[in-house]
């Protein structure tokens, strides 16, 4: 009774009732496994990182099995200790893993964390362990297909719409495949799909694949007519959430400026690459470009940087208006170790830490910033025809035209103030240069970060690493100008929402 009464009162908030109770139990019974995982919550709810690792002890001590090992990851995950969380991911052993449920949630952890050697070989027990559902197919599928496997990942997903025909994440992924990798019907196997939907989130990614394979038929009307239905489903389903964007980043510098931001000057182990811009700018294609330098490690977009700059600018509110740089430098290279292997330069391609420049440039000092610019049409146009994770609550204004042209407007504000208040900090390349002068880039980026970059770096054919972006399908092509100006063939639909753009 008193273990109900612990649960219920940790619901409703009192930790220290619910500590009472399940003290209690505990006293009486150091080995109730139930009792220590509901210490474990309410260690997490006070986020007491000691008290959390002297549970996880008890508890990997009395029940040393794979999904303690897992607990133990997502706890140090809850509470945004990442080097924490992967230490316990990497002692995963996927052959000993007994239950699906278990080993699909391990493997999208993994790949949050940019493990995705450990991620597919989860998703593959997933499949070995529930060989009939569909959703473990499409797990390896797209596991496969972030591995650069187009051809094993088509066949898992062909597997996945086998056992369900209507299957709208597997339909949506082999869309945004080359189309060599397309089933011939593939636009009446959506079309079809689309008939049988109810669900809002179901038929956003069945129209955004439409829209692809309309698209390269040259269809172009019934193909903004598709995008737009998905977009419009996706504000649909964001509701209230959805608000003008700009009044977001016009607080940027508002709140950098009440703070005092201290200057860390002391050299760091490593040296952070940070990749800025607006999501689908090159962002990743430049990362790949990078990541084939030997002496570059790219680590996929990175969530620690936001965490600890979030939770320093909440501790200086609460002391004087003080942020301290070294701190904010000493948190996020102990975070970033355990990604990191001998390479002294890794590149951190969260595109959203253009908001951060700022503390960026007074906390780490040998840090080189990289802000890829694309044309604003095209890149206000590939977000829109992107529809991004639910949970990418960043992008909620990519699905409004209006909003796309109010956001990059302020983006483009933002950009230009860092860049007057941290000279010769940031580096600017345009991916219109990095796609069709690749060469004179190449050499332009081996300058500005002291290192000379090899010409084998522009074949992205060579590069074996995995990318897990909405770019996974289109990184492995030649280096080229195929996608510019791919918002021309929507121009009149565009114009009246986003002209402003091409005035400014």
């Amino acid at each position: 009774m008193s273990l109900i009464a612990a649960q219920n009162y940790l619901n409703q908030g009192n930790l220290q009732a619910a500590h009472r109770e399940t003290m209690r139990i505990i006293q009486g019974n150091p080995h109730d496994l139930e009792a220590l995982r509901v210490l474990l919550a309410i260690a997490l709810k006070s986020r007491n990182s000691l008290k959390i690792a002297q549970i996880l002890n008890q508890i990997n001590r009395l029940d040393p099995s794979q999904a303690s090992l897992f607990d133990e990851a997502l706890a140090w995950h809850q509470i945004q200790l990442p080097q924490w969380a992967i230490t316990a991911l990497k002692q995963l052993n996927p052959e000993r893993i007994t239950r699906a449920k278990l080993s699909s949630s391990a493997a999208n952890l993994a790949t949050q964390y940019d493990q995705h050697s450990l991620g597919l070989a989860l998703t593959k027990r997933t499949v070995v362990l529930t060989p009939n559902n569909a959703n473990a197919h499409f797990e390896l599928g797209r596991s496969l297909v972030f591995s650069g496997d187009f051809e094993a990942g088509q066949q898992s997903l062909i597997a996945s719409l086998n056992i369900q025909p209507a299957h709208p994440l597997a339909l949506q992924l082999l869309a945004t495949l080359p189309k060599a990798y397309w089933p011939q019907d593939l636009l009446q196997q959506i079309d079809n799909a689309i008939a049988e939907a109810s669900q809002l989130g179901d038929l956003k990614r069945l129209h955004e694949g439409r829209y692809r394979v309309l698209e390269d038929k040259g269809a172009y009307t019934q193909a903004f007519s598709a995008i737009e239905t998905a977009n419009n489903l996706h504000r649909e389903q964001l509701g209230s959430r959805l608000t003008d964007p700009s009044e977001k980043l016009s607080s940027i510098l508002t709140t950098f400026d009440q703070l005092t931001v201290t200057t860390h000057t002391s050299p760091s182990e490593a040296t952070p690459i940070f990749i800025v811009g607006l999501p689908r700018s090159g962002t990743t294609l430049l990362e790949q470009i990078l990541s084939g330098q030997d002496e570059i490690q790219a680590l996929g977009e990175l969530p620690q940087l936001p965490g600890i700059v979030e939770r320093a600018i909440q501790h200086a509110k609460a002391n004087e208006y003080v942020v301290n740089s070294s701190l904010v430098a000493k948190h996020y290279l102990e975070q970033t170790a355990p990604l990191r292997t001998n390479s002294h330069y890794f590149v951190d391609k969260m595109p959203l830490n253009y908001q951060l420049i700022g503390f960026i440039a007074r906390a780490l000092p040998s840090a080189k910033i990289i802000h890829i610019r694309r044309d604003p049409m095209d890149v206000c146009f590939a977000q829109y025809r992107q529809i991004f994770a639910d949970s990418a609550h960043a992008m909620d204004y990519s699905y409004s035209l209006e909003h796309l042209a109010s956001y990059h407007q302020s983006f483009s504000q933002l950009m230009n103030q860092w860049e007057q208040r941290f000279p010769n900090r940031i580096f600017d390349i345009a991916y219109e240069q990095l796609v069709t002068a690749p060469k004179t880039s190449l050499a332009s980026l081996s300058q500005y970060l002291g290192i000379e970059l090899a010409a084998e770096c522009l074949d992205l054919r060579l590069n074996e690493r995995a990318v897990s972006t909405a770019s996974a399908g289109q990184i492995r092509e030649p280096i080229g100008g195929q996608h510019l100006g791919r918002w021309r063939h929507y121009e009149a639909a565009m114009m009246p929402h986003l002209a402003k753009l091409l005035r400014d």
